[in-house]
């Protein structure tokens, strides 16, 4: 079963189901994507627009446990950086656990299904853009921003800061990776 991709076996902890959209799902897009620069720009694209989306929903529905979490991962974010350690998981938990924070059942699955290209995106941010402590704390004041929106149910000012905060990350996707396959020539569709 695990070789056909329906069970996942790992030693010393247990056996669990595969989910079959997200194997369905999972390695058509990550070929798709992770092959192409245009692709990743696009990926960049749809994460800023359905993100800021979920997070005026994420402000609208939050529930109280769900905020002491999104608390806690600011927190190991702060903890992370003050011991110089790379946070960009943490980035990417704070943002799934927003998804979840939608109780939108649909929106969650795909966000889930395809977290790991959302991840891959916060990765390259990390270790090509904010790479300074400054960038870093500044990256660490837009999430507590974010969550001071939601927090406060305010689904339009949470709105405008995600597509802000995503939105730099979309723009150097678009002049770095735009320009590198301008000068390879153009990439397959």
């Amino acid at each position: 079963m695990e070789h056909l991709g329906l069970v996942r076996c790992i030693q010393g902890d247990g056996t669990y189901v595969m989910n079959a959209a997200e194997r369905c799902l999972r390695d058509p897009l990550q070929e798709l994507i992770l092959a192409s620069e245009k692709r990743m720009v696009e990926l960049a694209e749809f994460r800023t627009e359905v993100e800021s989306w979920a997070v005026s929903l994420a402000a609208q529905r939050i529930e109280p446990k769900e905020l002491e979490l999104l608390q806690e991962i600011l927190e190991e974010m702060k903890l992370g950086l003050e011991q110089g350690k790379p946070i960009h998981h943490l980035d990417a938990d704070f943002h799934l656990s927003l998804a979840r924070a939608t109780h939108n059942g649909i929106y969650y699955h795909v966000a889930n299904t395809i977290f790991y290209l959302f991840a891959e995106v916060t990765r390259v941010s990390h270790e090509r853009i904010f790479t300074s402590p400054e960038d870093q704390m500044r990256l660490l004041e837009e999430h507590r921003a974010i969550y001071e929106a939601v927090a406060q149910g305010n689904g339009e000012k949470a709105r405008t800061l995600m597509r802000g905060h995503l939105g730099r990350t979309e723009e150097w996707f678009k002049k770095n990776f735009r320009e590198a396959g301008g000068r390879r020539g153009n990439e397959k569709e």
